[in-house]
């Protein structure tokens, strides 16, 4: 019996001299260690989950930027299709559109105005005209005597009458007599066809150019001389006979620059620049 106990004593020895890591292991400490070990593992997954969703993040990036670069070449076709002052060198500065009032192109031929309307209209006559009672006689604004109507003694349309800032804006009007006559004295005119439409090739004296199509006019309902002259407004009245504007005319054998026109008729109308 005495041995026995001996026994148990050394075995109860035994036990507490064992390391505490052992006992843990015997209580269960797998689990923990198991938990540590899973943790590590964990680690390296985080750090990578970051940088695939960086990754996946880059591609919907690069197709923002192909996006934007797209926008600015669409910015440049919409400025093309608007009209371009033209600087040909002239000594007064003046810098000349490169199209007519509601054309689409240099050569397109436009719209047609009758004097101080800013739209065209079906019929072109007395009847329809905007500043007068139905005759010529009866002028009611740009007059210079009272045979023709209401004296304003206005000669020079105002903007708010103007087709060219009317449909172009502010920084367009008509051009006046004198910028008309230093046009045809100062620059080269050339009888040409241009994509199928006959005109002028004017050359200024530095070497650019505009190209004038030879749109003809509007008189009633019907275009006249459509490819075989060109009537184009001057924002200047005739003051000697107010139911009359300058205007400048051209045809394959002749160019003017002090034609007078009836205001109701239907002309092309070619700005210049403010």
């Amino acid at each position: 019996m005495r041995r026995l106990k001996e026994i148990l004593v050394l075995l109860l020895l035994l036990l507490l001299a064992l390391p505490a890591e052992t006992f843990a292991q015997s209580a269960g400490g797998q689990i923990t260690r198991r938990a540590k070990t899973a943790v590590k593992k964990e680690s390296p997954a985080k750090k990578k989950t970051p940088s695939k969703s960086t990754a996946k993040q880059s591609a919907p990036n690069k197709a923002v930027s192909k996006s934007t670069a797209k926008k600015p070449a669409a910015k440049r076709a919409v400025r093309s299709s608007k009209p371009v002052a033209v600087d040909l060198g002239l000594p007064s500065g003046t810098l000349w559109a490169d199209r007519n009032i509601g054309a689409n192109s240099p050569e397109g031929y436009g719209d047609y105005f009758a004097w101080g309307e800013t739209r065209p209209k079906s019929v072109y006559d007395w009847s329809t005209y905007k500043y007068c009672k139905g005759s010529e006689e009866t002028m009611t604004k740009y007059c210079t005597k009272s045979s023709f109507g209401t004296v304003d003694n206005k000669t020079v349309l105002e903007a708010i009458d103007d087709a060219a800032t009317a449909n172009w804006g502010n920084s367009w009007r008509m051009p006046t007599r004198e910028e008309i006559i230093e046009l045809n004295e100062k620059c080269k005119w050339t009888w040409t066809t241009r994509n199928g439409v006959k005109g002028y090739k004017v050359v200024g004296p530095n070497g650019n150019s505009i190209f004038l199509p030879a749109a003809g006019d509007r008189g009633g309902s019907r275009k006249i001389n459509t490819s075989l002259e060109g009537q184009y407004w001057t924002a200047s009245l005739f003051g000697g006979y107010p139911s009359r504007v300058e205007f400048m005319s051209f045809d394959l054998d002749s160019r003017g620059n002090n034609g007078v026109c009836a205001r109701y008729d239907g002309c092309s109308v070619r700005a210049v620049a403010r």
